[in-house]
């Protein structure tokens, strides 16, 4: 990305640089928040990393008004970081998309024995960026905290309802590796490796 941004310097020395985190909002078509309805719908549980992560995200909405800003105001600072200025927790996010589907959470644990990827839609490190100067120049967006999203994750949930099939979508690489090892006939086998998220009830016999 880095590269990218020097080579566009080079080529358009007064162009903006807008560097995002997690976007979401109307035409979203990467399957994060998707997957997540996806198996809440399914009424499937939901597994999430045992260490707790934090997330940050921008309504494409905002996106588009802050660009608008920058094409009115043409301020001198060339380059922004921006986002919700709060971050929210993995467990918080997926809580979020499940009452957007109205479904009751049901999360599982997964240690670090299993490749994060494997069965959750984002990379295994915290990802927050300072916003500041964004924040300077647009002092409102539509969800200016994290723990706002679910407006935008609630019209997401009513177009994964219309579109579901009834089985899931390859996940951001697959979770066949995941769900296989905690099948019904290796469940046993393999609960040492999990920890239930603390007041949420499973259902007996499900487990995928």
């Amino acid at each position: 990305k880095i590269a990218a941004e020097n080579a566009l310097r080079e080529r358009v020395p007064g162009a903006y640089i807008l560097r995002p985190p997690y976007l979401y909002g109307k035409y979203e078509t990467i399957y994060r928040a998707p997957f997540v309805f996806d198996c809440a719908l399914s009424d499937r549980r939901f597994y999430i990393p045992e260490a707790d992560r934090w997330l940050q995200f921008f309504n494409v909405r905002d996106l588009c008004r802050f660009m608008d800003i920058l094409l009115t105001e043409h301020p001198g600072n060339r380059v922004f970081n921006v986002g919700n200025p709060e971050m929210i927790s993995v467990k918080e996010w997926a809580e979020l998309c499940y009452k957007a589907a109205d479904r009751e959470p049901v999360l599982v644990r997964v240690d670090d024995n299993f490749t994060v990827r494997d069965y959750f839609p984002f990379h295994p490190y915290h990802y927050y960026l300072d916003v500041t100067k964004q924040q300077a120049l647009m002092t409102t967006s539509t969800s200016r905290s994290s723990r706002r999203l679910c407006p935008s994750l609630r019209r997401s949930a009513r177009v994964s309802k219309r579109n579901l099939t009834g089985t899931l979508r390859k996940s951001p690489r697959c979770t066949t590796g995941i769900i296989s090892a905690l099948s019904t006939e290796n469940f046993q086998r393999t609960k040492s490796k999990l920890t239930e998220n603390a007041g949420l009830p499973l259902p007996a016999n499900k487990y995928t």
